[in-house]
């Protein structure tokens, strides 16, 4: 007597369509969810990444929260480097600052205020992207938060001071009477050599 697998269809067998429907939608509706779920961890994982500590665990790290203050500034005193970052090598000691600005920020500004200063430029790095001269400004487009890393020589303490550049107001129209005067500016800040008033 031939024996027929448990699951092989005779002619006498019937199937229940209603109940295959509902499989498959569980089981298309488990893939999706599945699916979603990976890609926002993932998306998750991507954001956090961003902010990963370029530097070894020795680094030095501190962070500053300029939210709410787009004209604001923050200062660390007497900070000690040790350790390497982005691809520093010795003899550089390092430190590294997490800092979020405002959604009123265009910028930052950061300079040593205090402590042993060497002749010659001194760089700094945010994201261990292009090296920018201490005291230079450099533009953002985002809040952050932006990894900034300092390196030089030697390990004497230094004061630091991270300076919230806002965004420019510029107002489109101003009213006078005449035969009276009335000041022009601008509020944050502004560089434009092109710019005459008249």
């Amino acid at each position: 007597m031939e024996k027929k697998s448990k699951f092989e269809l005779t002619t006498a067998t019937t199937i229940d369509t209603t109940m295959m429907k509902r499989v498959f939608f569980r089981r298309s509706f488990f893939n999706c969810y599945t699916y979603f779920l990976c890609f926002s961890l993932l998306a998750c994982v991507s954001g956090y990444s961003q902010v990963v500590n370029p530097c070894d665990s020795i680094t030095p790290s501190y962070t500053i929260d300029l939210t709410g203050n787009p004209g604001g500034f923050d200062s660390i005193a007497g900070i000690k480097r040790s350790g390497l970052c982005c691809g520093a090598s010795n003899p550089d000691r390092c430190i590294v600052m997490f800092i979020t600005l405002d959604t009123n920020s265009a910028g930052l500004l950061f300079e040593i205020s205090s402590g042993a200063v060497p002749s010659g430029a001194l760089f700094y790095q945010i994201g261990c992207d292009t090296p920018r001269v201490v005291g230079e400004p450099i533009c953002l487009t985002t809040t952050g938060p932006h990894v900034l890393t300092f390196c030089k020589p030697g390990n004497n303490p230094n004061g630091f001071k991270i300076t919230s550049i806002p965004k420019s107001i510029i107002p489109d129209t101003l009213d006078v009477t005449l035969g009276c005067s009335i000041d022009i500016g601008t509020l944050g800040y502004f560089e434009d050599t092109a710019l005459q008033w008249s």
